[in-house]
Formats: structure tokens, C-alpha cells, sequence
């Protein structure tokens, strides 16, 4: 029982140092495809009104486009995006004193490049800080994702109007192939 009780005194403590946390979904993608993922806010019961986080990336393989997300439009507030060395800086402000609540806080619309590799490439949250509705700093944790590039599937159907009989002297057969 003891035991318990100090694991659960040490998670309370963990969640009062970390407080809310920002996290990047991870997906996947083919080369030349383009993908939608998000920057979503578990507050922790912290209130926040104002975000500020830097979105690191593989510019030379990755370009992401980063709009305001839902839970950033209900709490009334604006998304501000400049570009950086190796990525993106994020503010979310507003001119109101409204919680951002739980949520998708930044939507990533993000384009593999057309000759990109297959391979893991991160989308990492760093620097990431909070205000509360006085201008009071709020502790903020991050979690990074990935894009995961794989390799082209190829693929082909047919169906019966795009496919020829042979005939018994010869002849030849036609297929239909889309990739």
C-alpha cells in the first residue's frame, strides 16, 4: 500500500512539474504525397491562454503548411507562423482572455517531396511555452512525431470491359494499369 502511495505522489508530481503538453500525430506517406497531421494541447487542467512552440522538420524533404486549429479558433484566438532555420515558429495569441482547451491547436498539411527516401523523418515540438490568462508563464512538456515515408505500392486492376479474349488462333490480351 505504501508502495502505492508514493507512485502515486511521484505522478502528481510529474504532472505539477510538466503541466499541459504539446504532441505531433505521427503519419504516413508515399513520396510526392501530401498528408494532413496536427499539433494538439492536453492542458492537464492547467489554464492556457496562449501557446508559443517552434515545429523542427526536414525542410529539404518536408514542406508543411500550419493553420490554426480547432481548438485555437474556439477559444478566439489567431495563429501566427514564421518560417526558421529547420522549420516553423508558432504563436497562438489573441486579444481576449479565453481558455484554449483540450485539442487540435495547429492543423499540418504536410508535402513529401517527390524523390524523398523511404525512411522516418521527425516533427519535433521544441521551445514550446504557455501563458495563462494573466500573462503568468504555464509549464508546457512536448512530444514529438514522424512522417513516416514508405515505398510507392504498385497496383493494377482490371475489369471485364478493359480485358480481350484470346481467340484460339492467337492473338493478344489488354490490361488496364494505374499506379
Amino acid at each position: 500500500m505504501k508502495r502505492t502511495k508514493n507512485f502515486a505522489m511521484l505522478l502528481a508530481l510529474a504532472a505539477s512539474v510538466y503541466g499541459a503538453n504539446l504532441s505531433t500525430s505521427s503519419v504516413a506517406a508515399v513520396s510526392g504525397q501530401t498528408v494532413n497531421s496536427s499539433v494538439n494541447l492536453n492542458t492537464q487542467g492547467a489554464q492556457i491562454s496562449g501557446l508559443q512552440f517552434d515545429l523542427l522538420y526536414d525542410t529539404t524533404s518536408l514542406t508543411i503548411s500550419i493553420s490554426a486549429g480547432s481548438a485555437t479558433t474556439g477559444a478566439g484566438k489567431m495563429i501566427s507562423v514564421s518560417s526558421q532555420p529547420g522549420g516553423q515558429r508558432v504563436l497562438i495569441i489573441g486579444f481576449n482572455q479565453n481558455l484554449i482547451t483540450d485539442g487540435d491547436v495547429a492543423d499540418l498539411t504536410v508535402t513529401v517531396g517527390g524523390s524523398v527516401p523511404s525512411g522516418s523523418y521527425s516533427l519535433t515540438v521544441s521551445g514550446p511555452s504557455a501563458t495563462d490568462p494573466s500573462g503568468n508563464p504555464v509549464s508546457v512538456g512536448a512530444h514529438s512525431g514522424n512522417v513516416l515515408v514508405t515505398p510507392p505500392i504498385c497496383m493494377f486492376s482490371a475489369s471485364p470491359s478493359s480485358v480481350a479474349t484470346i481467340p484460339a488462333s492467337g492473338g493478344s490480351t489488354m490490361f488496364t494499369v494505374s499506379a
